[in-house]
Formats: structure tokens, sequence, C-alpha cells
């Protein structure tokens, strides 16, 4: 007879509880030798993959020799080393008992009778269910060291140094340096991502990994990441494995996210300004033009919902808007079709005159224009981000009236300590994860409502007023992006545009200062 070991180990800290490759293969080994008629020994070693998954070399390999039914019996050290999950462990057991070969377990009396089977599937559903409650306590667990004002792991952010001790990130002065010269250039010198990449490769800069490695996303990653304003997001994304070695990443809802405190290396309202200004440079680009496109970027099909681009067309390279999905563009439209959108290309000097024309005449009564801003602004969002806030509120004061009873209980000696502890530990928990929802709403609130009355507001647009009358492209372009956020623009007739006559185009213009 020739007997099959099968071995495995996913982690260091498997190995540390018993579950080494040598501690498994010497178990097996004995095992073997107490099954008579041995003739040899064949052992499939798997270090390194989870049970989780049935895609595992070593044990490909066992189940392929299993089919050719070479193995009198198959030896694994305890049921988790064959698979961890219980659907799994059943159906190798299954080709095992088929292939005519016997099962035995090291640390699990294994009976090949209904009786047998019933208490093995019982025995994996209580593995089952222990793991899940293990992984569950672990969330729990790092959910109250974040409320706790603990950062849970280190992701090694430019600028701080990390205090194992305490779980908290300190600030590192000679890297912070650089982060508030990398925010300076945005919100002082109106650099683009690309720009402060190149002039940090320029200064050679150090990195922590290479003298010269600054690159577009590392640049980006630094401008758009809040900690560097005082706030480290927890539980904001997520990473599952999904197989061996894939994984899916993704971003939890906000309202699920813990903010932990920690010290700001430049203020929040320098933050909140780069990332203004990381939106402005989307709409602007640093691409020259023959023809100055007062609209570029801002143009949206009703039709299909895409952006429109800047285009030439014809011999003499007149100048168009054109649909992504329309003319000498193919792709998927919101219209559910991979046709190209019907809409017909518009012509730009006419749709940048209509526009620039609209907003002069606005900019000359600012307020008007700030009446218009504030109304555009009124949308079902904030009506709904207002009833969230009602909602929020309402279950914060049911939290508090529990936390009140549950005092009242123990004082009049009705629960004792340990689940008087335990009830307003959970309530604290969740009176912290409606601050942090409260503040989401807050901040998404603060964007939603335009404060057409502050000072700020009138100045900027008492300063756009005096270009009301300019004939410079680059001041127009300026001034339609400070106070567009949309242009629905669609062209209505089907004649050729001629010298008389130009195009007659359906516009609708959303505002929003920017």
């Amino acid at each position: 007879m020739i007997v099959a070991i099968y071995v495995r180990v996913s982690t260091d800290q498997q190995a540390e509880k018993g579950y080494s490759i040598e501690t498994q293969l010497t178990e097996c080994r004995k095992k073997a030798h107490e099954i008579p008629n041995v003739l040899s020994v064949e052992e499939f070693i798997e270090d390194g993959y989870s049970g989780a998954y049935l895609e595992r070399p070593a044990l490909d390999e066992l189940r392929n020799a299993l089919r050719e039914k070479r193995f009198g019996a198959v030896i694994v050290y305890d049921p988790d080393r064959l698979a961890r999950n219980l659907t799994h462990q059943l159906l190798i057991t299954d080709e095992i008992e088929s292939s005519g070969a016997q099962l035995h377990f090291v640390n699990f009396e294994w009976q090949n009778t209904p009786e047998g089977k019933l208490f093995y599937s019982i025995q994996g559903a209580v593995s089952a269910y222990e793991r899940e409650k293990i992984r569950e306590r672990m969330q729990r667990g790092k959910r109250g060291k974040a409320l706790s004002g603990k950062v849970i792991k280190n992701n090694h952010p430019y600028g701080y140094n990390w205090d194992a001790e305490r779980s908290v990130y300190t600030i590192n002065d000679d890297e912070a340096k650089m982060i508030r010269q990398i925010f300076s250039w945005v919100v002082e010198d109106h650099l683009g991502i690309r720009a402060i990449a190149t002039r940090l490769a320029q200064l050679q800069y150090p990195t922590r990994t290479d003298i010269n490695s600054w690159n577009i996303g590392t640049v980006h990653d630094i401008i758009t990441r809040e900690t560097y304003a005082g706030i480290h997001w927890v539980n904001k994304e997520y990473k599952t494995k999904i197989g061996q070695n894939k994984f899916k990443r993704g971003t939890r809802k906000p309202s699920e996210w813990i903010a932990v405190p920690i010290p700001p290396i430049i203020t929040r309202e320098i933050w909140e300004a780069a990332q203004r200004q990381l939106q402005l440079n989307k709409r602007i680009t640093k691409q020259p033009f023959d023809y100055q496109y007062l609209c570029r970027n801002l143009i949206v099909c009703p039709l299909c919902g895409q952006h429109m681009r800047s285009v030439h067309s014809g011999s003499r390279r007149k100048q168009y808007y054109a649909c992504k999905t329309g003319r000498a563009m193919s792709g998927k439209s919101h219209l559910g079709e991979t046709n190209k959108c019907p809409a017909r290309q518009i012509p730009a000097k006419d749709l940048d005159e209509s526009i620039w024309q609209y907003i002069s005449n606005m900019l000359k009564n600012p307020s008007i224009m700030s009446e218009e801003l504030s109304k555009t602004n009124k949308s079902n969002d904030t009506i709904g981000l207002q009833e969230a806030g009602i909602r929020l509120k309402n279950k914060e004061d049911k939290l508090l009236q529990e936390r009140d009873k549950v005092t009242l209980l123990f004082r009049q000696d009705l629960i004792d300590l340990n689940m008087a502890e335990k009830q307003l530990t959970e309530i604290k928990n969740s009176l912290a994860e409606i601050k942090v929802q409260r503040l989401q709403l807050e901040k998404e609130l603060e964007n939603n409502l335009l404060p057409s009355a502050s000072e700020n507001f009138l100045n900027k647009l008492n300063e756009l007023a005096l270009l009301a009358d300019t004939e410079d492209p680059k001041l127009r372009r300026h001034v339609i992006t400070s106070v567009v956020k949309e242009i629905q623009a669609q062209r209505m007739d089907t004649r050729n545009v001629g010298a008389t006559f130009g195009a007659e185009i359906r516009t609708h213009i959303t505002f929003g200062v920017n």
C-alpha cells in the first residue's frame, strides 16, 4: 500500500501554535507507521497557502493522483489542514473515498459511517463558526481601538513617525517641511501635480526609498490625503481575499469610516483649498489651443450624459464641441447602447459667444448672479442630507436615554457592574460612530449650501464683475470657470452654419463658485 501525507501551513502564526510543517510531518509519519502493509509514503507539502481556497499546488497534485487511484490511504494532521471551508472538506473527503483510499487524521477520529460523517460535518461547521467569531472579535477590537483615538495600522505616511507603543503618529519635522512646501505650491502657486513632481525631482529632494523617485502618483496621494489636515480615517478601505493570490479592494460607505485625530501638518483651510485647486486644474488644461475654447471641459451632452470635447473639423479646421460618443468616437452611452450618440457637433464660437454674453450680463448685476447661484444650489441632495441629520439626532437621543436607563438600573442594583459596563461601552461606541457620521453630513451640507451672503463670496463676484467687458479670451475663460460648474448644450437646427445665420443651440447652465 502507498500512503499519501498532506500537510499545510499558511502563516507564521500557525507555526507558532503548533501547526508547523515539521510538527505535522512528524505526527503524520508516526500515523503512517501504524497502518499495516505500508510499502512507501508520498508527501504533499503546502507551505504558505490558505486553506480557504481549493487552488493549491500540492493539493491539486494530490487530487490528480487520487483520480489515478494510486493511494490506499491519505493522512492529514487534522480537518483544518485539509480545508478551512466545510464544503471543501466534504468535497475532498468524497474524492478520497471515491478513489478507494482510507482517510486518517492525527487529531481527529474519522469514521466512514453515517454517524461519523455527521459528526465530521458538525465539527467542520463549529470550526467555521469559531473562525467567524474570532474574525468578528478582531474587527470589533480594531474599531474600539480606533474609537479610543489609536491608529490601528502604520501606513507609513510621509511626514510622520510611528510611535508603536502608543499606536499614534508624531510629526517628522524634516519631512513635514516638504509637505508644507507641496501644499504651498498647490494653493499659492497653483501648480499641477505633474509640475510639482517635476520640481521635486529637479531639486533632488530625497524620498524614503530613493533619492529621486518622486512621481505623479506619490504627489497626488500626498495632496489628497486628509491625514495632513489632522484626520486619519480608519475603516475607510477594505481588502478582501478572493483567491490564493487575488484580492478585491474598495472603499466603504462614509458612515462606516472612523476618524482618528492626529497632529496636523497643515491647517484644514489649506487642505480644502488644495482640493479645490486640484478640481480646478482638472478643468483647466495646459494644452495650447489655436482657438481659446472658453467652455472646454464644461460642456455636457444632454442626450447621453457624456462630456463634449474640443475638436477641429474640415479643411479650414473649424472649431467645434463634439460629444465623446458621437462623431469620430465610439463607446457606450448612457442610453444603454454602443451606438454613436446622435447629437450634432456644436460650433464653438457660437456657443462660447452665447455663454459669455449671458454670464457677462449677469455679472454686471452681482445681486442677480448671487441669487442665481443660491437657487442652483438648493438641491434635493441638501434636503436628503438634512433629513439624514435629523434621523441621526433621533438615534443619538435614544442612545442617551438608554445610557440613563442603564445607569439608573445599576444604581438600583438591578444589574451588576459587568453588565452595566458592557452596555455602557456599546452605547459609547455607537455614540462615537454617530458623531463621525454627523461630521461627515455637516461637511457634505457645507459643500452643498452656497454661502451667498458671505463677504468673501460677494467680494469674489465683485472682482469678476470688473471683467464683464474684457476682450481677453483667457480672462473670459477664467470668469466662466469661476462661476459655472456645467453647461448642457444641444444643437437644434439642421442647416449648415453660414455667414448669415448662426447655429441654434439650446443650453442649460449649472452655476457654482469655484
